[in-house]
Parts: C-alpha cells; sequence; structure tokens
C-alpha cells in the first residue's frame, strides 16, 4: 500500500466528509507507519537537548533518525489527524461522491469523482452559478434551483465529457 497517494485520496474524501471511506484507508496507512513511532521518543528528547534549532539536524544525524523516518512519523501524524474528520453523510451518484452546504442565499456542492481528470467549468445557467472540476475534484456554487437540477448539469457538462 502506497500511504502517500491513500492519504491523498483520504484528504479529498474528508473535504466531503465521507468519514467512512476515510477509515478504510487510514487504519492501513497507521497500521504500515506506526513502525516510525519509536523515532518520537527520539526525536523529543533530541528537541530537549539541544539550545539551538539548527542544531537538531546534526543532532539527529548521530541519532540515526533519517529523512525516511521523519516522513513516516510525519505521514502517520497525518493519518491520525484525518482520521477524526466528521461525518456528513456525502451522496453517492454513481461516479460522483458529493455533499451540499446550503448557507441560506447560495448553496455549495462539494464532489469526488474518482474517474475524471482533467479540468473543467461550466456555468449553470438555470441555477445562477458555476461548478469546476480539477483532478477529480467538483466545486459548484449557485443561488437557485434544487440539487437535481444541478446534478444534472455536472453530469452533462462536467462528468461526461
Amino acid at each position: 500500500m502506497n500511504c502517500e497517494d491513500e492519504l491523498k485520496e483520504a484528504i479529498i474524501l474528508a473535504w466531503i466528509g465521507d468519514r467512512e471511506g476515510i477509515n478504510e484507508i487510514t487504519k492501513e496507512c497507521i497500521k504500515e507507519l506506526s513502525s516510525y513511532r519509536s523515532a518520537i521518543k527520539d526525536i523529543t528528547k533530541i528537541k530537549e537537548e539541544v539550545n539551538r534549532e539548527f542544531e537538531i539536524p546534526k543532532k539527529l544525524r548521530e541519532k540515526g533518525i533519517t529523512h525516511e523516518d521523519l516522513l513516516g512519523l510525519a505521514l502517520l501524524r497525518l493519518a491520525r489527524k484525518i482520521s477524526l474528520t466528521s461525518d456528513l453523510n456525502p451522496k453517492n451518484d454513481g461516479k460522483l461522491k458529493y455533499i451540499i452546504i446550503d448557507l441560506g442565499n447560495k448553496k455549495i456542492l462539494r464532489g469526488y469523482c474518482k474517474e475524471c481528470k482533467g479540468f473543467h467549468y461550466t456555468i449553470l445557467k438555470d441555477n445562477i452559478g458555476f461548478a469546476v472540476e480539477y483532478d477529480q475534484i467538483i466545486y459548484a456554487e449557485f443561488l437557485q434551483g434544487d440539487e437535481k437540477s444541478v446534478m444534472d448539469v455536472i453530469k452533462r457538462e462536467i462528468i461526461n465529457k
């Protein structure tokens, strides 16, 4: 499992509040990266020993902590933080997982389309708004209309291009 790529997907899933999808990814990554936990004690001890921050890299090298250990530890912490995402119960509409956030005068759609690539945009004329897709992420704002009409335009103009 490539945790770096998987955590990229988990960040997008956190953006739409898909806690179930996030938990599947983070459980595996936390297991895989747990070997880097031992570096935490050494790093903490080194930070206490040095008087100036520029001495930290030298001490880390002396202790045998590599850049790989630091990156693994950072990914482990990221996985833990992402796993704390609240569940917004995203809707699944075929290729697209999305949520709609109602802000009163406007609505925002946040979506994730795993199979989409590239950059597309469209104006939502009937809904007074716009929709943009950039490499799997879909974002739309609209002032009027319902979810179904916006989804129809997004499917027709963005996803099925």
